[in-house]
């Protein structure tokens, strides 16, 4: 039953890190009517439409992972209630099947896209491709900070599975 208060607790830490994305991406997204009302020059308007989308993505992203982790919470118990045995091997598949995930996606094609904008930033001298790359960027960003974060509690859940399971 030890194993189940560990998975409810990584389902909430990752509530938690859905509900920092959402606050982020709104803040964005205030940052972008900012640029709308004040902006007077041509960059600071260019980062109006930008930086709206970017804020949006974060928010769905977030509350994406809000309503699958919060229905995780409400499922754990049923499902270790029903078979132990088969609850620590499904969650050990998925736990495994993300942290190859964050490995090949998160910390190998998000820099490399991060590189390639930022050299789009410094050969490109057009404030439209600019500000759509900084904003890109700023994106990234954030999903990093969200997702090494992330990788470190599904790692250190993962384990718990491990053990749990011997």
């Amino acid at each position: 039953m030890e194993i189940v208060k560990t998975s409810i607790e990584w389902a909430k830490a990752e509530v938690f890190s859905s509900q920092v994305t959402i606050l982020l991406g709104v803040l964005i997204v205030l940052g972008s009517l900012g640029f709308w009302h004040w902006g007077k020059t041509d960059v600071a308007r260019g980062f109006v439409l930008p930086l709206l989308s970017v804020g949006v993505l974060a928010c769905v992203i977030g509350i994406s992972f809000y309503v699958t982790n919060s229905n995780r919470i409400k499922n754990f118990e049923t499902a270790y209630k029903l078979d132990q045995k088969e609850f620590i091997e499904s969650e050990l598949l998925r736990t495994q099947k993300t942290i190859n995930e964050f490995d090949g996606i998160v910390f190998k094609v998000i820099p490399c896209l991060m590189m390639f904008c930022a050299l789009l930033i410094v050969f490109v001298d057009k404030p439209i491709w600019r500000t759509w790359c900084i904003s890109i960027l700023l994106l990234f960003l954030l999903i990093m900070l969200i997702d090494v974060n992330a990788k470190a509690r599904i790692q250190h859940y993962h384990q718990e599975l491990v053990h749990s399971k011997n």
